[in-house]
């Protein structure tokens, strides 16, 4: 009788285990779906301009480091290789689009902590997207 209880707990326990693991794996596709989507773009140099802006007070604002490069299509911050850093390094590139004449302004960001940032890295991304897009 134990046995079949044992075998019991060990099933639901498992059961438990892998629907929570693939929530977890549904909730990051709809994460990095809704990032691709919200990926800033521009037309106009105004436009292009306004929202480059956005993107420089982004990363002044909420990286933990310095900007060591900045032009009109790029920028970085310093990215000290301290492995008990959780700020975070951030790197912002404003490229044409394949097929029409926008520009997308793209966020690539982490920190070198391997416990983790100071904020979630889906989430940082995302809350760049939304505030270059929001101005």
């Amino acid at each position: 009788m134990r046995v079949l209880l044992l075998v019991l707990l060990a099933c639901v326990t498992s059961g438990c285990y892998w629907a929570e693991r693939h929530e977890r794996r549904a909730e990051g596709i709809r994460a990095a779906q809704e990032f691709q989507r919200t990926v800033p773009v521009c037309i106009t140099d105004d436009e292009c301009d306004r929202k480059w802006a956005f993107a420089r007070r982004w990363v002044l604002d909420n990286s933990g480091y310095k900007i060591q490069h900045y032009s009109d299509d790029y920028i970085e911050t310093f990215n000290i290789r301290d492995i008990a850093a959780t700020r975070l390094w951030v790197r912002v590139t404003r490229e044409p689009a394949e097929y029409d004449d926008s520009y997308r302004i793209l966020v690539e960001l982490g920190c070198n902590n391997p416990l983790g940032c100071n904020m979630e890295l889906p989430e940082a991304r995302q809350r760049f997207n939304d505030y270059v897009n929001s101005h």
